[in-house]
């Protein structure tokens, strides 16, 4: 279970930081 927790969050933040690029543009 820590383990895919682990993924989900790396996923997450990706995903927050791909998200954040664009309006720092």
């Amino acid at each position: 279970m820590e383990a895919v927790k682990d993924s989900f969050n790396q996923l997450i933040t990706l995903l927050e930081e791909n998200a954040l690029e664009p309006v720092r543009m």
